[in-house]
């Protein structure tokens, strides 16, 4: 009796491939198992390198952002005004150019600062409605009056207009102090200054010729647009305009602005006064005189050292950015009528005659 053939497991006639640890079968192909291999390792090391290149530009911006907080530092920029080697030899430590001789200087008396910037329009308004008071109260010695003139709205489209200016200015104090004023108030001549604003280049030569109009001696005016203080220009805005003790209330943001007064290194709030034409009285009874006194031989109560007195109670909140002459209100308004900054509103200047003087450059200093 034949014996029937034995009986095969299933399992053996199933080829069904044994999977390996790397979840590569026996039978595929083994030049793709190293292949596979390099292709993870090749994304491994680009998920790397861009995880690095990501923090290599975070680090990159965090030091970026520390530097320029660190530059933009009171103290940071403070030293860094006192290393300028090239300075005018009477400055004071924080950049102010006293705008007497030495033997004109009273010690006993206090001291007022204007911060101005040439480009600034508002600079200009106040300068002609106050400077001639700073004069007769410095004629008598009654006050010492230094100078900040800043850039800080320097820019190459306005053809670096500011620092040119500032750094004459700086030239005309270490040379010819007192006709410093004298040359603060031909630059801010507000036919003078709309013709910059207005677009017109304004050359070296031309602010030669402006500081010559000023009493400034053509061998100063000529050299004072060398650029010899340019950097300590810098510097000097760098720190004013780091002074928190300078800052003012600008459309609901403090922070600096031109034109400033500070009386003995404090700032003087002279805005808020609701009329500009109530500063030149105001700066006279707030360093301690009467405005009778103005102009004689009496010593403002304040000394060189007090504190302004209060401006008193008058209405407060004058209108910040340009205005033309005479066009201060006389009622406070509302922040949101206030223009954005001081100097933004070069369309209300009023535009200059084809025939001014100031629209045709004299080069006469060669």
């Amino acid at each position: 009796m034949p014996h029937p053939a034995p009986r095969q497991n299933s399992m053996h006639k199933m080829n069904v491939p044994d999977q390996n640890l790397d979840g590569i079968t026996p039978n595929s192909d083994p030049m793709n198992q190293p292949t596979r291999r390099l292709g993870i390792r090749r994304i491994s090391k680009t998920v790397l390198a861009t995880i690095s290149i990501l923090l290599v530009f975070l680090l990159v911006i965090a030091a970026s952002v520390y530097v320029w907080g660190r530059e933009s530092s009171e103290p940071f920029a403070y030293h860094a005004l006192q290393r300028v080697t090239v300075r005018p030899s009477r400055a004071s430590t924080q950049g102010g150019l006293p705008a007497e001789k030495d033997a004109n200087h009273n010690p006993k008396a206090p001291t007022v600062e204007f911060f101005i910037d040439f480009a600034c329009p508002d600079c200009a308004e106040l300068d002609e409605i106050l400077v001639p008071t700073l004069r007769t109260l410095q004629r008598d010695r009654q006050i010492n009056v230094q100078v900040h003139p800043i850039d800080f709205l320097d820019s190459s489209e306005n053809d670096h207009y500011s620092k040119r200016t500032a750094s004459a200015a700086m030239y005309i104090a270490e040379h010819e102090p007192n006709r410093l004023l004298d040359f603060t108030s031909a630059m801010l001549d507000q036919k003078f200054q709309s013709t910059h604003a207005n677009g017109t280049h304004l050359s070296n030569s031309v602010i030669q010729q402006q500081a010559i109009r000023a009493g400034v001696s053509p061998s100063v005016a000529k050299h004072a647009t060398d650029g010899t203080y340019d950097l300590y220009v810098a510097k000097a805005t760098k720190y004013t305009t780091s002074r928190r003790d300078l800052f003012v209330d600008v459309d609901g943001h403090r922070r600096f602005s031109t034109p400033t007064i500070a009386i003995n290194g404090k700032l003087w709030q002279y805005r808020q006064l609701s009329d500009i034409h109530d500063v030149p009285d105001a700066l006279v009874s707030s360093i301690g005189l009467t405005k009778e006194q103005a102009g004689t031989t009496a010593l403002p109560s304040i000394g060189a050292h007090g504190s302004a007195l209060p401006i008193g109670n008058r209405a407060s909140g004058w209108k910040t950015g340009f205005r033309k002459p005479g066009d201060f209100p006389t009622e406070p308004v509302s922040a949101d009528e206030s223009e954005e900054g001081n100097h933004t509103a070069p369309d209300a200047v009023e535009p200059m005659k084809s025939d001014s003087e100031y629209q045709t450059e004299i080069h006469f200093l060669g």
